[in-house]
């Protein structure tokens, strides 16, 4: 692939990271520096990331190398500059993840009586599954009963979760992935998003919700907030205060459905528009032409 990307002498090289770590030393030695730009997902790595420390070796290594860097958030773009200031680098956001309409195909097991909760993608630690848990079990019964929560994702290991359901009755649980085909009914036929993660770069989740305008509650954390930064648009609760989650959601089933029609609506009229891909697009293509020119 280098050989023929070396021939055809192309302006730019994209590189994006997951071919660590071959792909970059490769590159060094067919690819002037100058032409390379790399997309960079994380500069800093997510809790309980695999085989992290060998991804922070080579990371170093890129980013010590390498002169140009596309970043998916402002604020990882922020850290890194605190390290490597005399880097070109710029930033666009993920761009809507788009699976299709939804065609009312797929039946789920949603409670019409009831706000239907989502939490959605494969689980791991630093998506808080367990902290969504356990300030579920903290509502109170009146609370609790308005509420279905939904958790679809692969997990390698469920039992450490399983523990902490005191409700299955308010639960549907599904532990593997889900199908591209699914995913349109699943988000619209929901009435909420939940993203309770201790850590957050970017997220694609996100992203879908915002294709399909569906409202989120996410932790005020910084990848999170320079997306939306609005009370119209995500719920936020504080990641460092016990109980704030429980304090959201107990605020959503106080205010009912409608207000989630209003937040959908909010969504599709002032949000979805700020992230198509067509944007993003127009950005790196002037961006690019600034590389090519210096």
């Amino acid at each position: 692939v280098f050989w023929k990307a070396h021939k055809i002498k192309a302006d730019i090289i994209y590189i994006e990271t997951s071919g660590y770590p071959y792909l970059p030393l490769v590159a060094y030695f067919l690819i002037p520096l100058n032409k390379v730009v790399f997309g960079i997902h994380d500069y800093i790595f997510l809790l309980g990331e695999k085989n992290r420390n060998v991804k922070m070796f080579f990371s170093k290594v890129v980013f010590n190398i390498y002169k140009n860097f596309h970043f998916f958030s402002k604020s990882q773009e922020k850290h890194f500059l605190t390290s490597f200031p005399n880097k070109n680098t710029f930033n666009t956001p993920l761009s809507l993840k788009d699976f299709g309409q939804p065609e009312n195909k797929f039946a789920f097991d949603l409670d019409a009586a009831k706000i239907n909760v989502l939490f959605f993608g494969s689980i791991k630690e630093y998506k808080g599954l367990d902290i969504l848990l356990e300030e579920f079990n903290m509502l109170e019964e009146n609370v609790r009963n308005k509420l279905h929560i939904t958790i679809w994702g692969q997990c390698e290991d469920f039992n450490i979760y399983k523990n902490l359901i005191k409700y299955p009755n308010n639960f549907t649980i599904k532990t593997t992935s889900v199908p591209n085909e699914v995913i349109p009914d699943l988000f619209i036929q929901h009435d909420l998003i939940v993203l309770p993660y201790r850590d957050v770069t970017q997220s694609g989740v996100l992203f879908i919700a915002l294709n399909y305008s569906l409202p989120v509650i996410c932790p005020n954390l910084e990848g999170f907030k320079e997306i939306v930064n609005s009370e119209n648009a995500f719920i936020f609760y504080d990641l460092n205060i016990k109980g704030d989650l429980c304090r959201a959601l107990t605020e959503v089933v106080g205010q009912g459905k409608s207000y989630l029609e209003l937040l959908k609506r909010y969504m599709t009229e002032n949000v979805r528009n700020k992230y198509k891909p067509s944007i993003n697009a127009k950005i790196m293509a002037e961006k690019f032409q600034n590389i090519i020119q210096k």
